[in-house]
């Protein structure tokens, strides 16, 4: 998919940050990619890399500033999704798989368009390429997101009030 986006999206990129770390897998991952230039848990090479493959923990959180979508795994798995709100808050859409139920981070980003589900591999390149193919769609979706991510603001600080009441 990343391909035929990447023809038509010519400053198109990829920031790939695999669950597994292990140089094993790291290896499997990079070679998938092996006609793309990229580049290995460098931050300074993000500009430069059409792909990038995270071998480090830690980093993901700060890296989600450099995008316009995030893909957030875990969808597919009997666990659930991951940290939806870790992209959100940098204002683009996030997309995720199918399992998504039990968290209300990705019920509430559905309903004011700021997240998306995506059930198969058809439907999740429909979503990237209706989000890439429309700038302003896309920003609109993002602001949502991050407008949702703010509106929970001050929480823990009424959660106490309400204790200690």
């Amino acid at each position: 998919m990343f391909n035929q986006a990447k023809a038509k999206y010519s400053n198109l990129k990829l920031l790939l940050v695999p669950h597994e770390i292990g140089e094993k897998h790291i290896k499997q991952v990079v070679e998938q990619f092996a006609a793309i230039k990229y580049s290995i848990a460098n931050i300074a090479e993000v500009s430069k890399a059409d792909v990038m493959v995270v071998d480090a923990m830690g980093l993901l959180s700060s890296l989600y500033r450099y995008g316009n979508i995030a893909y957030v795994g875990g969808g597919f798995g009997k666990d659930g999704i991951h940290n939806l709100p870790e992209a959100a808050v940098y204002g683009i859409p996030v997309v995720f798989g199918p399992i998504y139920h039990k968290y209300s981070e990705a019920v509430e980003l559905l309903k004011v368009h700021g997240g998306f589900s995506v059930a198969s591999e058809e439907q999740l390149q429909r979503q990237i390429l209706r989000l890439l193919g429309d700038e302003q769609y896309c920003r609109w979706c993002g602001d949502a997101a991050q407008a949702y991510i703010y509106s929970g603001q001050g929480a823990t600080a009424k959660i106490i009030e309400g204790i200690t009441v």
